[in-house]
């Protein structure tokens, strides 16, 4: 692993050089995922911190009729299972794989843990990525707790901007997946309000044009 690796993970923006080199020499494995691929299973034991250079990982669970029930998207630049890490669990509760073609790096924890301890830099970063992570599983949830798809629609796509780091869901299954939404109703209801100006929809990107118009949707509750 290359300092460059490092530069653009969101937990390791502008720390040093001479930190980011210490983590290097730390003993290192780096995977090359197709999508299907699994990164870790559950069961197995929870020592390393993920770290996803590229691509695009799930939570993910296949149901008795062989239907898959994807529970949480990874992006590109982030990092994995912080909050797994520093409880203390030692044992992976759930799979994990590879949505897109992915590059992933395992940073062994004890070692890893100990730099992290030592920089009030890289503290810093780390609280920082877990807060944001924290406010986007607040987001989901509340989102989640309205009826109508509509509601969810319009609750997420206000909330959105809260998040600093970029976790946009670039599909519509990805969305429908965020949401707990089925895709036919989701890209209905998405067609609509893109009819009345209310978002463009974008290659991988929805753009909020009138806001107040969301808000309304739920505030009507």
């Amino acid at each position: 692993m290359k300092i460059a690796d490092l530069k653009s993970i969101h937990i390791f923006e502008g720390i040093d050089d001479k930190i980011l080199e210490k983590i290097c020499k730390l003993d290192i494995d780096k995977a090359h995922l197709m999508p299907g691929d699994m990164v870790v299973c559950e069961g197995e034991e929870v020592d390393s911190l993920i770290v996803i250079k590229s691509g695009l990982l799930k939570q993910a669970k296949y149901l008795e009729d062989g239907s898959e029930k994807t529970v949480a998207y990874y992006y590109e630049n982030e990092v994995y299972p912080l909050h797994l890490l520093y409880t203390e669990i030692k044992f992976w509760p759930y799979d994990i794989y590879a949505e897109f073609e992915s590059e992933i790096f395992y940073i062994p924890w004890d070692e890893l843990k100990e730099i992290i301890a030592s920089e009030k830099s890289l503290v810093n970063n780390v609280l920082l990525f877990t807060a944001n992570c924290t406010c986007h599983t607040k987001i989901i949830l509340n989102a989640t707790r309205y009826k109508k798809v509509q509601e969810r629609i319009a609750y997420w796509l206000t909330m959105k901007k809260y998040i600093s780091y970029c976790k946009i869901p670039v599909t519509q299954k990805m969305l429908s997946d965020t949401l707990r939404v089925t895709r036919p109703s989701l890209n209905q209801e998405l067609k609509k309000l893109e009819s009345l100006g209310v978002i463009k929809i974008e290659t991988n990107n929805i753009e909020v044009i009138d806001e107040e118009y969301l808000k309304e949707i739920i505030e009507d509750i």
